[in-house]
């Protein structure tokens, strides 16, 4: 059974909620930021190729966990090769 707080929480994540508060649109998900990401044409891609055989959550947490991965990489000084 669903407790009151966790109806609240998915409530405050529709798009009426996000237009109160001043946004046209909600958040990105992993996916759709790749597409405005820094990162190179090729990288996008690659972390596409992989995250495309996952689905729902999980391949958002994987999505995340290699986006983050490879932009610490790229701070320090790794090629994008």
């Amino acid at each position: 059974m669903k407790t009151p707080q966790s109806r609240w929480k998915k409530m405050l994540r529709t798009p009426v909620s996000h237009l109160l508060r001043g946004r046209i649109t909600g958040p990105q998900n992993p996916l759709e930021k790749l597409d405005t990401s820094s990162f190179s044409h090729s990288l996008v891609e690659a972390i596409r190729a992989v995250t495309q055989q996952l689905s729902g959550h999980f391949q958002i947490k994987v999505t995340r966990q290699l986006v983050n991965s490879c932009r610490t990489l790229l701070q320090e000084g790794c090629d994008e090769r």
